[in-house]
């Protein structure tokens, strides 16, 4: 049986997202059923569930990977950046998001976990995570990249899964994944008419807050320069924005709902809080950014 590192363990905890040479970015390469320089939790023959299809955004082949149900449980595919589990080498300029393709079908409320972590001298210097809902068809995802530190990345482990925050993944979930790349620009792409093209979260102001601070984020149709949202346009999207501690559990729920094209601005409260280091989350359909807020008391 193959065995993911320990290090996978990690960012099932604290996911997170970064920069590094990508190999096999296409999934077209296979060797042995097995897509080259990845690493799967495939275990014939009683396990499969990542495979090779045709089934691409651009062709020949992309991944996929469905939730298997064994007796009475069900195991959720995972792909590792990296032959051995252990990521690949990084290198420079430092990119602002991981990009891809996507499909995914979600079968009681399970979602598509894409998870980075990146390291220099096995330290943690930054990422971030996405979460997806279902997509019928491809679309582009672009998940956002936050650093903690001034240091360039040695070594990025990217990260692939199908995950229930109530428990296992169920059996029907799958996902189909091709063409991934790294952005090192800092503007939203028109990617997809299906994807909010445009929006921007702030920094919260103060920060270092105690025991209350503020963040801004702005939502625009496709097509609408950037800062001249207006509110009440029939644009809408259902949007979330979640505060997690440093170990990935969530703390806060500060939107949940449709909006409309608009600029917002929200206030929270760490006061039940303790010290420490805080990020927090706007996901816009298929769209997320993260940022860092440190309360301190």
């Amino acid at each position: 049986m193959k065995i993911v590192t320990s290090v996978f363990f990690l960012f099932l905890v604290f996911p997170l997202v970064l920069m590094a040479q990508l190999r096999n970015p296409d999934f077209d390469n296979w060797t042995n059923g097995e897509p080259d320089e990845w690493l799967s939790n495939n275990t014939a023959p009683d396990y499969i569930g990542i495979t090779q299809t045709s089934d691409n955004f651009t062709p020949p082949f992309a991944v996929h990977g469905q939730v298997f149900p064994l007796f009475t449980i069900s195991f959720a595919p995972t792909l590792v950046a990296g032959s051995d589990g252990r990521g690949f080498p990084s290198g420079n300029p430092r990119p602002t998001s991981l990009e891809g393709y996507y499909k995914f079908t979600s079968v009681n409320n399970d979602m598509f976990l894409i998870s980075v972590l990146a390291t220099k001298n096995s330290d943690l210097v930054g990422g971030a995570s996405l979460t997806l809902t279902s997509a019928d068809s491809y679309i582009r995802f672009s998940a956002g990249i936050i650093y903690f530190t001034d240091d360039d990345p040695d070594t990025t482990i990217i990260s692939f899964s199908i995950i229930n925050s109530g428990g296992l993944a169920n059996a029907g979930s799958e996902f189909y994944l091709d063409n991934l790349s790294w952005s090192t620009t800092t503007d939203v792409g028109n990617y997809d008419d299906n994807i909010l093209d445009r929006f921007n979260l702030e920094q919260n102001y103060p920060n270092p807050f105690n025991p209350s601070t503020k963040i801004k984020y702005s939502i625009a149709p496709p097509n609408l320069p950037k800062g001249e949202a207006s509110v009440g346009t029939s644009f809408m999207k259902f949007v979330t924005l979640k505060v997690y501690n440093i170990l990935g559990n969530e703390v806060a729920t500060l939107v949940s709902e449709e909006k409309p094209a608009g600029i917002y601005e929200v206030n929270f409260d760490g006061s039940k809080l303790q010290s420490g280091i805080y990020f927090y989350r706007l996901q816009a359909g298929s769209f997320s950014e993260t940022r860092k807020l440190v309360l301190l008391k």
